[in-house]
């Protein structure tokens, strides 16, 4: 996917529209676990919202996004 956008902890939903957004066009969704998050709300709400890639913790997060973007960022 050209695109990838991470949900994490949040107290509202507009994340939710954007990650569905995104996903309708091909891009992949990745949410923090919402059992890591601190407020749930924004995980739980673009799961509703949207077909997730994964439902991940930070660290493991953090490894999936360093294998996505080439070295250098390019």
């Amino acid at each position: 996917a050209a695109l990838t956008v991470c949900v994490l902890s949040g107290a509202n939903q507009d994340g939710a529209r954007g990650a569905a957004d995104v996903k309708r066009r091909g891009g992949r969704v990745l949410v923090q676990s919402r059992a890591e998050a601190m407020m749930a709300v924004m995980p739980a709400a673009a799961l509703a919202a949207t077909s997730v890639d994964a439902e991940i913790d930070m660290p493991a997060l953090a490894d999936l996004l360093s294998t996505l973007v080439p070295a250098g960022g390019g």
